[in-house]
């Protein structure tokens, strides 16, 4: 792991070093990924070595350092909108700009990290290019975004963009077992590299989604899993509409769901291939499936869960995209 937390992506490492060699960091910087993907510990890190006052940025050895690291610094502000698109407002910029001109505590410089700008109106963001437009010279921006789609082209124009690029296995599975070894709940208990694979395979290659896949802390996104596989089991459309009712103002818990739900249908399908690696975490339910719904509709309903969930981030209009999950999960 190298200092900024980051794996893969070796061309945005090697670019941020070359800021960090010279200290000469751009005003903006638009770091886009999928959640999970590593932006917001690339964000923090990158706001670390601006405010860095030793040598070879982040050294994470001097005060400032210390203190970013903790999440203590004043210096550097973090400005998150609501979650859901077009609910970063106007009033959140406006209130930032009213602070833009504040000069450094301790550090040499100011950052301010806006995360989840793709949720910004165009209003917030018009008022956002107001002060990127002529940023005072100790103050740098940093936004992390899903996909620059959803933003101002006079935005990006003056920002740096960095694109965070899905890992490979051999990397994604060695952080994945460093994390889990790591973290003090798992009680050292690291999944086979199949499972592990799995996870990260389904998750995309984004390290984030698959530890979120093999925790199994998504207590609600595993709840509604278990009700839309009880329904594909009873063949109960209705019961779908009212389940996709949960996802109408949260598209990750959207995602998390149908994610889960495609796990617990791979389950379903080992079981019925005499299988024993297991990856969903919930046996019972996919032992119910497995003798509900024969082999080749799992194979069709897990092609299509996969395709719903690559529409999750194409359709804005929420409304069609509920409605088009129940009915192509009955279409199977």
């Amino acid at each position: 792991m190298n200092k900024f937390n980051i794996v893969g992506n070796n061309h945005i490492i090697s670019q941020v070093n070359s800021w960090t060699i010279t200290k000469n960091y751009p005003n903006a910087i638009l770091i886009s990924g999928a959640q999970g993907s590593g932006r917001h510990t690339l964000a923090k890190s990158i706001a670390k070595a601006i405010v860095c006052s030793g040598d070879n940025p982040p050294c994470l050895k001097c005060i400032n350092c210390k203190k970013a690291e903790l999440g203590i610094h004043p210096d550097i502000e973090i400005i998150t909108g609501a979650k859901g698109l077009k609910s970063f407002h106007i009033d959140a910029i406006r209130d930032m700009r009213s602070r833009a001109f504040t000069k450094p505590n301790e550090a040499a410089k100011r950052v301010i990290i806006l995360e989840n700008a793709h949720n910004m109106t165009e209003a917030a963001q018009n008022a956002l290019l107001k002060i990127l437009e002529e940023p005072p010279s100790y103050l740098h921006f940093i936004l992390t975004c899903d996909d620059n789609s959803g933003m101002l082209i006079t935005i990006l124009s003056r920002c740096v963009c960095l694109h965070m690029s899905p890992v490979s296995d051999k990397d994604g599975i060695e952080v994945i077992k460093s994390v889990l070894y790591n973290n003090k709940n798992s009680k050292n208990i690291i999944p086979n590299d199949e499972i592990l694979f799995e996870a990260l395979h389904h998750a995309g290659g984004i390290i984030g989604r698959a530890l979120e896949l093999l925790s199994k802390k998504s207590t609600l996104s595993f709840d509604l899993a278990e009700q839309m596989a009880n329904a594909i089991i009873l063949n109960d459309e209705l019961s779908l509409v009212r389940i996709c009712g949960a996802f109408e103002k949260d598209k990750e818990l959207m995602r998390q769901t149908l994610s889960q739900l495609s796990l617990i249908c791979r389950d379903a399908l080992a079981i019925r291939e005499n299988s024993n690696i297991l990856l969903s975490g919930q046996k019972d339910i996919a032992i119910n499936l497995s003798k509900a719904v024969d082999r080749i509709k799992l194979i069709n309903i897990i092609y299509c869960i996969n395709e719903l969930i690559s529409c999750i981030d194409k359709y804005i209009n929420n409304t069609l995209l509920l409605a088009l999950i129940p009915s192509k999960l009955m279409e199977c």
